[in-house]
């Protein structure tokens, strides 16, 4: 799924998610944007009152934007008569598609890569752990499990060295962390596919990456804030 804007064009129209005098959200719960249509608006010769979008600097004038409109708004976002393009009719129903995921199945043999359907979707911590694991034992005479530390709330912090040829360790190092910061969950399965076609390709014999494994030493935290 796109990333979409959620902007509020008043008094164009109320396209914020925000709720003015109701109750914070209390943590675990979830909002629900069923009904909400997703719209690219273009901002090329859009009505003056557009101008305001000028204060969010990532917005391109000249090109458009991507807006997510409530479902009691939308007859009065389609009366601007703004050129837009419908990209999906109901968001609350993209985001839970995307948000099923399939538990992943354990490893039946040493050496053996996890599935690449690991990228399909999001995954709870615990399958993270075990994903580490298993591309631990896939790799397991040129790799070493490391134990960091605790967190502040007492999880492990955990990293894996990787290298190829002879495990000298005096090699230049390079290293990777991800979910440094709450919310950051993306910068996990990035740093996951990362590792995942590091290993991949020195197993199948990719030239390039054996030449980065029998220059460096790697060094990946996937988890630098588990507590996140």
């Amino acid at each position: 799924m796109k990333l979409t804007v959620t902007l509020a064009l008043v008094p164009l129209v109320a396209v914020s998610a925000f709720r003015p005098g109701a109750d914070r959200t209390p943590r675990d719960d979830k909002v629900s944007y069923d009904g909400y249509q997703v719209y690219r608006v273009s901002t090329a010769n859009a009505p003056s009152d557009l101008s305001r979008l000028s204060s969010f600097p990532s917005i391109d004038q000249n090109g458009f934007i991507e807006v997510a409109i409530p479902p009691n708004e939308i007859d009065n976002f389609k009366s601007l008569d703004l050129k837009t393009q419908l990209l999906d009719e109901d968001l609350g129903k993209l985001i839970r598609a995307e948000s099923v995921a399939q538990k992943p199945a354990s490893l039946t043999k040493r050496n053996e890569l996890p599935s690449p359907s690991w990228f399909d979707s999001y995954h709870a911590y615990d399958d993270h752990v075990q994903y580490w694991k298993d591309l631990h034992a896939a790799f397991p005479n040129n790799s070493e499990w490391l134990d960091i530390g605790s967190s502040y709330e007492g999880r492990n912090i955990f990293g894996l060295r990787l290298w190829g040829g002879e495990d000298t360790k005096t090699k230049p190092v390079v290293l990777w962390h991800g979910t440094v910061h709450a919310r950051e969950w993306i910068t996990t399965l990035t740093v996951e596919y990362l590792t995942y076609q590091l290993i991949n390709g020195y197993k199948s014999g990719d030239q390039n990456v054996t030449a980065f494994f029998n220059a460096y030493d790697f060094y990946i935290v996937p988890f630098h804030n588990p507590d996140g």
